[in-house]
């Protein structure tokens, strides 16, 4: 359920947002997220400094001083470039993300960006999930949100760190889907079929991926090696899927009907 036109005001972007997920039956509004905001203490501190360079730029020319000149010239120069690229950046994340915000529901979610207003249901939702830690020359970084959500009726939508409080509307949105996907897979599974997470499927006696399986008398634990999943046999861990879980639907929904099964040995009990 998508809207293309850009919201107007705030207002009218928050009684869109409120009539979509009405309109797709989300329930009970539980939390907002905003797009964070963009970063224009940098820029302002460089075209401090530019000032700066450019007044000393000017005391040595008024004083004769090439040695100042020079310098000062130089590092006005690097400045005004610094000043030029920050704006643009910035002026780039405010155009692409500017509005952008997250509200979150009882049954769903609404996500609100330059490019339209989409709602997804926690029932349905298939979710994309990259969490990515950068390191320049061994030393940390930091870490990249992407999440991709898709729906049945083709709605799409990618959000990202952009969107403040990742770290808590994240885990959030992970543990709604999983709290309304799994009863229901696991009802599938037993009931004897075979339910399928991207390249990864579990049944009633099996987890596996394509044609490489366990059984659950042999299944100890699901771990994540190199950003794939991997299952521990007998002591010993084999790669379940060379597909990374950054392509795998719903990944933390799959973890938990694994848990689930696995503990009770391919006895499958209701999900409540």
């Amino acid at each position: 359920m998508t809207e293309f036109a850009a919201p107007a005001s705030d207002a009218e972007l928050l009684r869109r947002i409120g009539q979509i997920a009405e309109q797709a039956g989300l329930g009970a509004h539980r939390s907002a997220y905003p797009a964070a905001p963009a970063n224009w203490g940098a820029v302002r501190t460089a075209f401090f400094l530019m000032v700066g360079g450019v007044t000393l730029t000017a005391i040595g020319v008024a004083a004769n001083l090439e040695w100042l000149q020079g310098l000062a010239g130089f590092f006005s120069v690097v400045m005004i470039g610094t000043v030029l690229i920050g704006v643009v950046r910035t002026w780039r994340y405010d155009r692409k993300v500017g509005g952008s915000r997250l509200d979150l529901f009882e049954h769903g979610m609404v996500t609100a960006q330059p490019g339209g207003v989409v709602a997804f249901r926690y029932e349905t939702a298939e979710v994309l999930q990259r969490i990515t830690e950068h390191y320049r020359n061994g030393v940390f970084q930091g870490t990249t949100y992407h999440y991709t959500f898709a729906g049945p009726d083709g709605a799409r939508a990618v959000v990202n760190e952009a969107v403040a409080n990742v770290l808590t509307w994240g885990p959030e949105i992970q543990q709604a889907v999983t709290t309304a996907q799994l009863p229901r897979a696991a009802a599938r599974v037993r009931a004897g079929e075979r339910v399928a997470f991207g390249d990864l499927w579990i049944s009633a006696t099996e987890v596996g991926s394509g044609r490489k399986s366990v059984g659950w008398d042999r299944a100890e634990q699901l771990v994540v090696v190199s950003g794939s999943a991997s299952i521990g046999v007998d002591g010993k861990f084999f790669g379940l899927s060379t597909t990374p879980i950054s392509r795998i639907p719903n990944f933390f929904v799959f973890q938990a009907l694994f848990e689930h099964l696995r503990s009770s040995h391919g006895r499958i009990s209701a999900v409540d």
